[in-house]
């Protein structure tokens, strides 16, 4: 390119500058990249370390959790034993005591007062350590999906029933002798633990039973004098067998049917109350399942 020699020289001079420093630059950045590289497998060797802490933490924690679980049940269960002992004999107390014709029956009526309010305390908590456990095995990945056949329990509910149909999203669950239609994912797989906890029936005593009239009229009474008498109705009722009677309190305002539902709510033995039909008084008498 007929270029000017001293030009040529200053060029070859500048080359030999750059070309050094090109070199010393690479020897640089492979310096550091060997550090670099040193440093990522120490902070690999340190992730694992770490993710092992805490698959390891995760395992403790969950055992404990299990271990503290297992000890409730079992005191919940010898809890609940022990109430279904006392509550047989508070039934047997009250049922030789109407049979004995006996009037002073507060004590034995307390008893049973307090009987049912450690019942449902115990009941109460062993819904809840049910709950808990299906929460633990929902998030494990535990849960097994109920099949035809299996006894089924609705969520957020002590429902309990046969599973008969699976039609897509939907099922049928035969409970208490009614078909009832819901979500299939709102449906839970009974488990033995849960089926250990369920609430067996009473054992009845084999004493001669008194007669009990199938119905009762508190119909014009005042409302504490009204309650006694269904209360004392009641347990003589229960006592005698009867699994159905009437409570004829009448129309008027609805404050006296008020009353006899309230107190049905929270009596035990009851399974369940309905309005009569018309050809048995209609709105003016319940009829009570024992």
């Amino acid at each position: 390119m007929d270029l000017n020699d001293d030009l040529l020289a200053a060029a070859r001079n500048h080359l030999g500058e750059s070309k050094s420093s090109l070199e010393q630059l690479i020897s640089e950045l492979e310096e550091k990249a060997q550090r670099v590289e040193k440093l990522k497998r120490k902070y690999k060797t340190l992730q694992s370390k770490m993710e092992d802490e805490k698959n390891r933490y995760e395992r403790k924690q969950s055992s404990i959790e299990k271990e503290k679980q297992e000890i409730r049940k079992k005191a919940l269960d010898e809890a609940q034993e022990i109430m279904k002992s006392a509550n047989r004999k508070i039934e047997e107390a009250v049922e030789k005591a109407v049979a004995k014709e006996k009037k002073d029956r507060g004590a034995i009526k307390q008893a049973r007062r307090e009987v049912r309010e450690h019942k449902r305390d115990i009941e109460k908590q062993l819904t809840e350590l049910n709950h808990l456990e299906e929460e633990r095995k929902k998030e494990a990945g535990e849960e097994e999906p109920p099949e035809v056949g299996d006894i089924v329990r609705l969520r957020d509910s002590k429902t309990r029933g046969e599973l008969k149909e699976i039609n897509g999203k939907q099922a049928v669950v035969l409970a208490n002798g009614l078909r009832l239609k819901t979500k299939f994912q709102n449906l839970i797989k009974v488990t033995d633990v849960m089926e250990r906890f369920a609430e067996q029936p009473q054992v009845s005593v084999n004493v001669k039973r008194p007669y009990v009239k199938p119905s009762i009229e508190i119909r014009g009474m005042r409302g504490r004098e009204a309650m006694k008498k269904v209360e004392q109705y009641l347990d003589n009722a229960i006592a005698s067998g009867r699994n159905e009677v009437d409570i004829i309190h009448g129309k008027g305002e609805g404050i006296l049917k008020n009353l006899v539902h309230k107190y049905l709510d929270d009596r035990p033995e009851v399974k369940g109350y309905e309005m009569a039909p018309v050809t048995r008084g209609g709105a003016g008498c319940t009829i009570v399942k024992l």
